[in-house]
């Protein structure tokens, strides 16, 4: 702490980015919670040094870089898999959207810094703690939403087993108590022993209440269906235009899905595959040239061969569009339903795309500098309505949230019918070894944020059962084949912050900011 209290001036763009790199290692798979504690600590000494803008706009764009290039350490990997652009494009690519992302930290640090300009010690010191609180959560729900949002890894996200308050104020709302957190420890350090040591008090008690609420498991009555999730662990690493793989990773879906012990004759039963599971059309009605006429059929009865007579297959999928010619314009990434008559019961298609993976923003500028979307395919991706659910019939209702979709902290869940559970197939294969456990820590706050259980499928891992307490029932770890059978936990009553969403997070934050103002017009 001293080290950084005592850097010279000239320096605090490069302890900021320092400070920024520590502050990652909190998140999965590092969990080093203490270290992203000290570096937000770390982090008020080094505002409070600062004077004029431009510092304070420098720090806030450091820690912001640092922060966001170690967090986001998988997107790299993500290149290896595709024949467009060179792998080392990676590399550039990650310090360069660390380089956009670090603009909301920016605004939040400057923001608070400048919020706080005019107070004079020893008020200033307590309401940078109160601003910076409040613009931080600002900072966040902003990324979440402009230029459609990139809502990886808020502050929150690294006290996931200390987060069953989310319930209440939702992720955003935890970075918040975490900057506060951070806040009190670094008022003590500067000897506001009373207002610190009842901040850092009260935040001691939220958080150990919360961890203790969030392991109280959810009972599963007898009635609930059971699931089985299958994890073939066929990696992005193969060629998919390949026939011997796709037939190899149909065989291994099926061969994972047949019983290998007898069930009772009135058991319920969901099977559950990844996104993008099958390449096969399972829709009728294409043009004949594209697939014949009883292909989709076929596919059908294929998989309706492995369910019993009231069981479901809910597996990830593609949708093809045409245009009147007819000639193939687009394509969703959706999921089906089907039943044990070979008869699609529901769809779904992915609303909210992945840019650079799905789509290209600013497509005719990036692609003059030999920029592509890593999924590469003859027509592009189009998204659908969302979220939305499926209706299963006896099974429930399952909010669908594909891949990327689970990772926007109140916009998982239909407003208007309320799911029974929510449905997570993602292919995780594309983001080598740090991604996978850091979607699943975001996946699980979303349980506990709406009080719904959520099942997580993956290619290779980490697919799980989780509770609405945000609870892992099983899981298949990354890397493994295997299958995972089951019962679906119910549903909890609705949560406060299911109820609101992002309004409550909203309104804590104009609550810093508007305390901050008072105390300036207060000491005026």
């Amino acid at each position: 702490m001293n080290v950084i209290m005592n850097l010279p001036k000239r320096l605090p763009g490069l302890a900021a980015i320092l400070l920024g790199l520590g502050s990652s290692l909190g998140f999965a798979p590092f969990g080093q919670i203490w270290v992203m504690l000290l570096a937000v600590t770390a982090l008020f000494a080094l505002i409070s040094q600062a004077q004029t803008i431009k510092e304070w706009l420098k720090i806030g764009y450091g820690f912001g870089w640092g922060h966001f290039f170690v967090s986001c350490i998988w997107i790299p990997q993500t290149f290896s898999y595709q024949p467009v652009m060179p792998h080392w494009y990676g590399w550039p690519a990650l310090a360069l959207l660390s380089a956009y992302l670090a603009i909301y930290p920016m605004i939040a640090i400057a923001g608070a810094r400048w919020l706080v300009s005019k107070i004079k010690t020893p008020q200033r010191a307590i309401s940078l703690v109160i601003a910076l609180t409040g613009t931080w959560m600002i900072g966040e729900l902003l990324r979440a939403t402009l230029f459609t949002g990139f809502a990886w890894n808020p502050l929150g996200v690294a006290m996931v087993d200390f987060a069953a308050h989310s319930a209440f104020i939702g992720s955003y709302g935890l970075s918040g108590v975490i900057v506060l957190t951070s806040g009190a420890v670094w008022l003590l350090t500067q000897k506001y022993f009373r207002f610190g040591g009842a901040v850092f008090t009260g935040t001691f008690l939220f958080w150990t209440s919360s961890y203790g609420g969030f392991y109280t498991m959810v009972d599963i009555p007898d009635t609930q269906p059971e699931v089985a999730i299958i994890q073939p662990n066929i990696g992005q690493d193969v060629d998919w235009q390949d026939p011997q793989i796709l037939a190899y990773n149909r065989e291994t879906l099926l061969r994972l899905s047949r019983d290998k012990k007898p069930r009772a004759a009135n058991s319920k039963r969901i099977i559950f595959w990844s996104e993008s599971a099958i390449n096969d059309v399972l829709e009728d009605g294409y043009p004949r040239y594209f697939s014949a006429d009883d292909e989709a059929l076929l596919n059908r009865i294929e998989i309706a061969n492995l369910l019993g007579s009231d069981d479901v297959m809910v597996t990830g999928g593609i949708k093809y569009e045409f245009d009147d010619r007819p000639r193939l314009s687009a394509a969703r990434n959706s999921v089906f339903a089907l039943n044990s008559s070979a008869e699609l019961i529901g769809d779904y298609d992915k609303f909210h795309l992945v840019p650079y993976g799905e789509y290209l923003p600013f497509k005719p500028l990036l692609e003059a500098i030999g920029l592509s979307q890593l999924t590469q395919g003859t027509v592009p991706f189009i998204p659908g309505n969302g979220p939305d659910n499926i209706d299963l019939g006896p099974l429930g209702k399952a909010g669908i949230l594909v891949c990327y979709e689970i990772i926007f902290s109140g916009q998982t869940v239909n407003s208007e019918e309320r799911p029974d559970f929510l449905f997570n197939p993602s292919n995780d294969a594309w983001f080598g070894y740090y991604g996978p456990p850091q979607q699943l820590v975001q996946a699980r706050l979303r349980a506990v944020e709406e009080g719904l259980p959520i099942i997580r499928t993956t290619p290779t891992g980490i697919s799980a059962i989780i509770d609405g307490q945000g609870h892992v029932h099983g899981s298949i770890a990354w890397g493994q084949q295997g299958r995972l059978d089951g019962a679906l936990p119910p549903p909890l009553p609705p949560t406060l912050f299911s109820r609101h969403g992002n309004i409550i997070p909203l309104i804590l934050a104009l609550i810093c900011i508007m305390i901050t103002v008072a105390m300036h017009r207060r000491q005026r």
